[in-house]
């Protein structure tokens, strides 16, 4: 009888295809159900390297491999477009490449459903090296792993202009690096997306390590986050709010529920200029290392600091090993708003907290103390000044630095600071050290 535009496709490698688009495979206004597939190693020359999906297109996904697929210009693994909303369940997208998009494209009122979904080690020379999404397009995502994915901009996701407002549910964005800004998270201009059980973890770049936000970003909204361990070479480990060229809203944002904790080299930067005050950031019942203090940079006025606010170690169970369950005493532990837990957790996962590392901003020094098996802590001390200083957070401001405690002894070093603003004092006077 021949295929129509509702076929099923099971069981099937495709693999080697090329094709100006769609070089695995080319649907466009069809719906067809594609199941049990690797779809591997294809090319196209401009859009879709293993699918390309196109003009009211709402093809089904289920049990599918999307790998080692390029495309020269967008959607390595992916590229959906116009008034498209295709479904997929169970679905891996990994190792593709594209100059932007190298995991999967969403564009121009595309509406997606992306169900137990995996986006990893995907590469994009400029954005959106997992996820780019673009032009009114507003997918819902859960139960999504973003890992490993390399841009310059928006390394994990990459989301831009005109109402796109996606939906994302238990999602885990981590280790994805950007060369520039946004290593997890990159928001640009008139999108508003919902992020709830988000856990945001070692993602890096210059600037916003896990978020960086730019023109416009309006209503987003964080629920129930985990944000731990990243890394901005320059400036906001965790977020950072930029203010670049024009505005007429800034960006506001909202975290409720969320614990933002061991993120450098501060949790927080705002960079906006004193005549386009425009950037607010509101929280409430969350657990933000250094509270206020932990938010720095230009201008940082409009900070709405709302109720059931802490800043305690979180206690999670074994941060070393990826398990950010609380312990059963951890003072994120049914502190949130309505009785629920602070981050991305539910429950408890070990009956008492296994500490998490010492981050001050109290530093221990003393001569019984160990490099190499102290926390800084003053009932495990580093052995060496130095230790302490490199250990130390990089705020700044008096308000915003931390203290080295030196117990008596001789100590001889040559320490350098790293540009640090530090408190450095003998716990027992200058006679004694």
């Amino acid at each position: 009888d021949g295929e129509n535009t509702t076929a099923e496709l099971s069981g099937f490698t495709i693999t080697n295809g090329n094709s100006e688009n769609g070089g695995g495979i080319y649907c466009v206004t069809a719906s067809p159900e594609l199941t049990g597939l690797i779809i591997s190693d294809n090319t196209a020359d401009t859009h879709g390297g293993g699918v390309y999906i196109y003009d009211y297109a709402d093809p089904t996904f289920t049990n599918v491999t999307i790998s080692g697929n390029v495309a020269d210009v967008e959607g390595g693994g992916i590229w959906t477009n116009r008034n498209s909303s295709p479904s997929f369940t169970n679905v891996t997208m990994s190792n593709n490449e594209a100059s932007v998009a190298g995991g999967i494209m969403i564009r121009d009122n595309s509406d997606p459903t992306l169900t137990n979904v995996t986006i990893s080690n995907n590469v994009a020379d400029n954005t959106g090296g997992g996820i780019m999404i673009l032009l009114s397009s507003s997918p819902e995502f859960s139960n999504l792993t973003v890992s490993n994915n390399e841009a310059s901009y928006g390394a994990g996701v990459f989301i831009e202009s005109n109402n796109s407002d996606p939906i994302f549910t238990d999602v885990t964005i981590s280790g994805n690096a950007a060369d520039n800004n946004g290593g997890g998270i990159y928001l640009y201009m008139d999108c508003e997306p919902v992020f709830t059980n988000l856990k945001l973890l070692n993602n890096t770049a210059d600037y916003g390590g896990g978020i960086y936000t730019q023109r416009d970003i309006v209503g987003i909204v964080f629920n129930n986050v985990t944000a731990y361990g990243n890394l901005a070479s320059e400036q906001g480990g965790f977020l950072n709010v930029s203010y670049t060229g024009w505005a007429d809203n800034g960006d506001q944002l909202e975290f409720s529920n969320a614990i933002i904790w061991n993120n450098f080299p501060e949790e927080i930067y705002v960079d906006q200029s004193e005549d386009m005050l425009y950037n607010t950031l509101t929280f409430s019942y969350t657990n933000l290392r250094r509270g206020e203090n932990g938010i720095i940079g230009n201008n940082t006025t409009d900070i709405f600091w709302q109720d059931g606010n802490i800043s305690q170690d979180p206690l999670f169970c074994d941060y070393e090993n990826n398990d950010f369950t609380l312990g059963q005493d951890s003072p994120c532990y049914q502190t949130g708003e309505d009785g629920i837990n602070m981050g991305a957790e539910d429950g408890y996962g070990c009956d008492t907290g296994q500490l998490s590392p010492h981050s001050g901003p109290a530093w221990h020094v003393a001569t019984t103390g160990s490099d190499q098996d102290g926390d800084g802590s003053l009932t495990s001390p580093y052995a060496t000044i130095q230790k302490a200083i490199n250990s130390s957070y990089e705020g700044t401001g008096v308000n915003n630095r931390d203290t080295i405690f030196v117990q008596p002894g001789l100590y001889y070093e040559t320490l350098t600071t790293i540009g640090k603003k530090l408190l450095l004092t003998s716990t027992e006077g200058r006679d004694s050290t």
